[in-house]
Parts: C-alpha cells; sequence; structure tokens
C-alpha cells in the first residue's frame, strides 16, 4: 500500500509498525512519522528517514507504542470534530491497542 511503503513499514519495529501504519492511514502520513519521532526521541521533522527507523529498535518499543498512541489520541480530541467522530476514533484506537 502506499502508506505502507511511505512510512517503510517493514523497517519499523514490529511493535510500533501497524500503529505507525493506521495513523498514517487515518490522520496523514507526516503527523503519524511526528507522533513516532516524538515517542522515540528523534527531530520531529515528518520524515521517515534512517535515524527515526534506527531509534524504533533501539527504544523500548511498548514504551513507544503507549506514548505514540497517546500522542494521536490527545491530539484526535482537540480537533473540532471530536463531538461528531471521536467515539469512532476511540474505539478504532482501543481495538488497536486490545488486537481484536
Amino acid at each position: 500500500s502506499m502508506y505502507w511503503d511511505t512510512i517503510q513499514a517493514d523497517k519499523i519495529h514490529p511493535a510500533l509498525r501497524f500503529d505507525t501504519f493506521d495513523a498514517a492511514v487515518n490522520s496523514g502520513v507526516g503527523q503519524a512519522v511526528r507522533w513516532l519521532q516524538r515517542a522515540v526521541g528523534t527531530k520531529e521533522d515528518g520524515i521517515i528517514g534512517p535515524v527515526t527507523l534506527d531509534a524504533t529498535q533501539r527504544n523500548n518499543p511498548d514504551k513507544a507504542r503507549a506514548q505514540m498512541v497517546g500522542y494521536r489520541l490527545r491530539m484526535m480530541t482537540q480537533l473540532k470534530t471530536w463531538p461528531s467522530f471521536g467515539r469512532g476514533w476511540a474505539n478504532r484506537i482501543a481495538t488497536n491497542l486490545i488486537g481484536d
């Protein structure tokens, strides 16, 4: 898929791969990568590159995943469209976390 290839998902730590992909589809590649970068402590430029990819391998993946999903959810709650779409977005993220 365009999103999968653009974020180089095959090179992202497996624990972070799907959430980054889902965020890219839902909120755009640049925003998804910035959340990932914030979670792994790299420069937030929205561009996936070797430094970010390496950081996904070096950081605690469970902690980084929780932070990335937290940043995503926090931003979504601040959107004007949250009252209309928030329940669906929150359910989507919860399903990703639960895995069913």
